[in-house]
């Protein structure tokens, strides 16, 4: 169960490697490899309507919203509205 303060997760592997070079035993490491989606914690996937009318007071969000044509928002369990685009592949854990 994530803590209070975190609002997202995703896994991914790693490969890793130790070889001899130049008589020091060197650990090579992969870049992400099978990265999960994100998974949001929590979270609620809101329009520009339905953040308006429970947040009328953050003028900002919804003014980036509008102006930059994000359909949604993404608040997390934190409070927190993340003036992105919902992508896909986003996953949201009710609890």
């Amino acid at each position: 169960m994530p803590d209070r303060f975190t609002y997202a997760f995703y896994f991914f592997d790693r490969l890793e490697e130790t070889v001899s070079f130049e008589g020091k035993e060197v650990l090579l490491v992969s870049s992400r490899l099978n990265e999960t989606p994100v998974y949001y914690y929590r979270a609620q996937v809101m329009t520009v309507p339905a953040y308006k009318k429970r947040y009328p007071q953050n003028k900002n969000i919804i003014r980036g919203m509008i102006e930059n044509r994000w359909g949604s928002v993404i608040v997390t369990c934190t409070g927190e509205a993340l003036p992105l685009p919902f992508e896909e592949g986003v996953v949201i854990l009710s609890s």
